[in-house]
């Protein structure tokens, strides 16, 4: 993924990714792309700030993000609407917070109240819903991010 948002930013990165988080191999894969592009001359030095965002009710990142923590901890009881992100442990969790720390950046959780799937059961919006499934709670993520950067 890091290496076709360079290619389709005409090899320039952007400022920040925001990052649903679930195992977290994606985050860590697309910080491993801009520290083999720089190696190889392709971008420079400045590499983009790494925001993880994952669900209240289940955020074994953030948790040990905010906490100092070198490794996450097994999340029990999660809790959320967002099945893809819904990982109680993740495999990567030292590489994602690396990535996370190493951008100096910062990771967050969302509630699942902004998740569009909570709006009633009507077929047509949750037909629609499923079309948009990796987006879903980008209403939570705009939200977070814009509180985010007031604090900036």
């Amino acid at each position: 993924m890091g290496l076709e948002l360079t290619e389709q930013l005409d090899w320039n990165l952007p400022d920040a990714l925001i990052y649903l988080t679930g195992g977290g191999t994606g985050i860590v894969g697309m910080w491993k792309a801009c520290d083999e592009l720089e190696a190889l001359g392709w971008i420079g030095p400045k590499h983009p700030k790494m925001i993880s965002v994952q669900t209240e009710g289940c955020a074994p990142i953030v948790k040990a993000f905010v906490e100092g923590e070198r490794f996450a901890e097994m999340w029990s009881d999660a809790l959320t609407i967002a099945p893809g992100i819904r990982v109680l442990a993740a495999v990567a969790d030292y590489l994602i917070l690396d990535a996370i720390r190493q951008s100096a950046d910062t990771a967050m959780a969302v509630s699942d109240a902004a998740n569009p799937r909570r709006r009633g059961g009507d077929g047509q919006t949750r037909r629609r819903i499923s079309r948009a499934r990796g987006s879903s709670h980008s209403r939570g993520i705009q939200e977070a991010t814009r509180e985010w950067l007031s604090q900036a």
